[in-house]
């Protein structure tokens, strides 16, 4: 990881069981989340939730190690710094896309946060990739990649918050399936990661688990499942057959097989789907990994 400054914090709370409180709050956590560019407001929040303000705080501290607020500007900061590190945007654009007024608001908070300023943070990223390069990607070629343009990608899913295992999160995967409902026809597992493991400190890593859907839902996701969709997107796409390859695949992926196609990755999240078998083992397995890349669909 490049800046772990987050060490004080305590780790997220893990719900492998149910609560309606906890859902609310993992609700507003996503639609913060949705919400970076328009860097919505505390009170706007409570509101949505019917909380108070103070009682916002106190559950935001609770479940997740900080006040609304401060959780609130991690993210958007996290965003900026992943943009900054995998795509060629400008910082004024990024500030933009992020929720800031204007670029030096935003530099004065991520240089608190990161304690560099965005330029020198970049140079700092990319200047690591060669080395990751000869340290991650597997000398033996993994498979063809392809580009794809892919539609609007149903899904039902759960989140999870922190993962700081060496090993691919199929046991946690197992571990939502049986709490989830019977999928539909042709629903095929998946997982999405929304979090830089190098930018975002592994207790606070987001990843969906669940299924994705061949088709939109016409009913409402049993709690406390949720329905979502990943937008129409241009995307790098490679397929294994073991899921043991997935972090020397996605490493090749970015570093190396996406640059050399002339493409650079968008910073939306990348995912992982069982187009044959299961994460428990069931099956032959073909393995599908995405990462969206800039440009129009």
């Amino acid at each position: 990881m490049l800046y772990d400054v987050d060490q004080h914090l305590p780790v997220v709370r893990r719900e492998y069981g149910f609560t309606m409180q906890f859902h609310d709050l993992m609700q507003a956590e996503i639609w913060l989340q949705q919400q970076i560019e328009t860097a919505p407001t505390l009170d706007a929040l409570a509101e949505r939730l019917g909380y108070s303000s103070i009682h916002l705080n106190r559950e935001f501290n609770a479940h997740f190690g900080v006040p609304a607020g401060q959780y609130r500007d991690t993210l958007r900061l996290e965003r900026a710094a992943l943009l900054l590190g995998v795509t060629n945007r400008s910082i004024t654009a990024i500030a933009v896309e992020c929720g800031y007024t204007g670029q030096s608001v935003f530099s004065r908070a991520f240089r608190n946060r990161f304690q560099v300023a965005p330029r020198e943070f970049r140079q700092r990223f990319q200047a690591m990739q060669p080395e990751l390069v000869k340290t991650s990607v597997p000398d033996d070629a993994i498979g063809e990649v392809t580009v794809e343009s892919a539609g609007p990608t149903p899904l039902l899913v759960i989140r999870h918050y922190g993962y700081d295992q060496p090993e691919p999160p199929t046991n946690l995967w197992t571990v939502y399936a049986h709490q989830a409902p019977a999928p539909p026809c042709q629903a095929r597992p998946c997982w999405v990661y929304h979090d830089h493991p190098g930018i975002t400190p592994a207790h606070r890593v987001r990843i969906d688990f669940g299924y994705r859907l061949l088709h939109k839902p016409d009913r409402a996701a049993p709690l406390p499942f949720r329905h979502d969709e990943l937008p129409a997107q241009r995307v790098a796409q490679l397929l294994i057959d073991d899921i043991a390859r997935m972090e020397e695949a996605f490493a090749y992926l970015v570093l190396q097989a996406i640059p050399g196609l002339g493409e650079t990755p968008s910073g939306e999240a990348a995912s992982v789907v069982w187009r044959h078998g299961r994460p428990d083992g069931r099956g032959d397995q073909e393995i599908e990994l995405r990462v969206p890349l800039s440009g129009l669909s």
